[in-house]
């Protein structure tokens, strides 16, 4: 990984410490105080990065709201916050035209001590309001700029204590003002969100039951025996199921892996006053006495989930050591000796944090949940084909437009198993597609009678060339593909005949994709070691979108 570091405070510092949380990594040190001309002027050094630290201390660029006294005109300060925040983002717009890397930008430090004390939240145009609307534009400036993210120096100083937080000793010899503890907690943040970025995110918590999500034995304390309340040790399983309740929300599928007698669990889930966790929650069960890998991949399975996408949650040391044995790709979460320090563990496990939120995120849970009434309903059909046309299909394919490039964005970094090329476009990278001429981005959402999908495909079309063609796992079985497919050959041949090519990339995960073309009528045109281009054959009639799929 190639990083750029730039900023208003001495580099080498910083540098250091990732390079002690990043060992493995090429950075580029710019010069203090350069970082406007560096972002501005990029290429040079800092051409080619897959990620820049925007390293800033926001006094000096800032004076008038850290030095803002009871009585001061506050007109001055909201002025200077606007053009400060105006120079930054003119300089990363900059960046962001020449380059797709990544930006992390610090935030300000909201200063917490006020020589009004405790009445200081009291005052109309208090410091407290000043910083309150200072980070509200901040986070308004990263939201404004693809692909930069808020390194939050502000929440980092609030950890470890704002007496910790700067060396002010130091910052009087040199420019670096931050404390040691406070550049290795940066350090391991920056460490952390870059991880993120490259490993494949959690899509499912797999919880264990017994001691995990309340104390005791099901099948020896009963339900109603069982340790589970709001006092006592009963609430620190209570405040852990609220913890995970917050990730279900966010979009995590939720499964069972309990080695337990189904009924007396089930009970649990259904009656338990206290249950936070109930079974609509709940995606797919596995309570029987079965070896926990075993389940696991059954697990992996029903969901149609990588297991690299799982996070498996167990009080039991041994338990967690056969599956770290066994499966080595599930993420395992070794929850602490303490049940009260279970639900902090949890929240603070930087392995769980999305690198974006869409509202398909926080639909995907239910979707999970409403996924087993569609397969009772397939139970049910006499076919196939009847049970797709009686759920109503609905799709809309229409071109990209600025709502829906996170979620877009999001199909390219995470799906693996229907992605023809798996190209990973960034949301900044995919906007320039978008804007170049000849270039097509289109999505398509989908509903049934069962709910709403969402966005669950997208295609990149280059002049004739479809360079990618993603659909996520929760719409296999539907033939949505084939409507998907048939709408970028309708694109290219809008105006007159023109020859349509597809690229297929193969990898590891992509197998059951390598047939895609051929079943649509292209025949292949080339091969180079992996990479397969697609020609459709004239002779062959554009694929019509199925019967059972209305489109608008």
């Amino acid at each position: 990984m190639k990083l750029g570091i730039c900023g208003n405070i001495s580099l080498e510092p910083l540098a250091v410490s990732v390079d002690t949380v990043l060992p493995q990594s090429d950075i580029i040190v710019g010069k203090t105080d350069s970082h406007t001309k560096e972002l501005i002027e990029t290429p040079g050094e800092f051409a080619f990065l897959d990620a820049c630290i925007l390293a800033l201390d926001w006094r000096p660029l800032l004076p008038l709201l850290y030095n803002f006294g009871y009585g001061d005109d506050v007109l001055p300060v909201q002025r200077e916050i606007e053009e400060a925040f105006d120079t930054v983002g003119k300089a990363l717009r900059k960046f962001r035209i020449k380059t797709p890397a990544k930006v992390l930008v610090f935030s300000p430090i909201s200063d917490c001590l006020h020589p009004m004390g405790f009445l200081s939240r009291f005052q109309k145009d208090s410091p407290f309001d000043l910083f309150m609307e200072c980070q509200r534009m901040f986070v308004s400036l990263c939201r404004s700029i693809p692909d930069a993210y808020i390194l939050d120096a502000d929440e980092m100083s609030r950890l470890i204590g704002f007496a910790n937080t700067y060396d002010e000793e130091q910052s009087a010899k040199t420019q670096m003002p931050f404390s040691p503890q406070m550049l290795s907690c940066i350090a391991t943040r920056i460490a952390d969100m870059l991880k993120q970025f490259d490993a494949s995110p959690i899509k499912c918590l797999v919880l264990d039951c017994d001691n995990t999500l309340w104390g005791g034995i099901a099948g020896e304390s009963g339900a109603l025996g069982i340790t589970l309340s709001d006092s006592g040790e009963g609430k620190a399983y209570k405040d852990l199921q609220k913890e995970i309740v917050k990730l279900y929300k966010q979009g995590i599928i939720l499964a069972i892996n309990s080695k337990n007698n189904t009924c007396d669990a089930l009970e649990i889930f259904e009656q338990h006053p206290h249950m936070m966790i109930r079974p609509p929650m709940i995606s797919c069960f596995r309570i029987n006495w079965d070896d926990k890998p075993k389940n696991m991949l059954q697990i992996a399975e029903e969901l149609n989930i990588g297991l690299d996408a799982i996070l498996f949650i167990d009080d039991s040391p041994a338990e967690r050591a056969l599956m770290q044995s066994a499966l080595p790709q599930v993420c395992t979460f070794a929850l602490p000796a303490s049940p009260f320090a279970y639900a902090n563990a949890l929240k603070s496990f930087t392995r769980i944090w999305p690198t974006q939120l869409t509202i398909e995120d926080r639909n995907k849970s239910l979707s999970y949940a409403t996924q087993r009434n569609r397969v009772s309903a397939q139970a049910l059909a006499k076919n196939v084909e009847e049970f797709l046309v009686n759920s109503n299909i609905r799709v809309s394919i229409q071109q990209a437009e600025d709502a829906v490039f996170p979620r877009i964005a999001q199909l390219f970094a995470k799906t693996n198993q229907f992605n023809l090329t798996t190209k990973r476009y960034s949301e900044s990278q995919l906007r320039e597609i978008a804007h170049h001429a000849g270039n097509r981005l289109i999505y398509m959402r989908m509903q049934d009678n069962y709910g709403d999908y969402g966005i669950i495909g997208c295609a990149c079309i280059m002049g004739d060339n479809i360079d990618s063609f993603i659909l996520s796992c929760r719409a296999f079985g539907k033939h949505a593909e084939t409507a998907l497919l048939s709408h970028c050959i309708r694109l290219i041949n809008a105006t007159q005949r023109k020859p349509v090519y597809g690229l297929y990339i193969s990898t590891i995960k992509n197998g059951m994709t390598k047939d895609f073309y051929k079943n649509h009528g292209f025949v292949l045109q080339q091969t180079a070691e992996n990479v397969q281009r697609w020609r459709l054959d004239e002779s062959f009639d554009i694929p019509k979108t199925p019967h059972w799929i209305s489109t608008k």
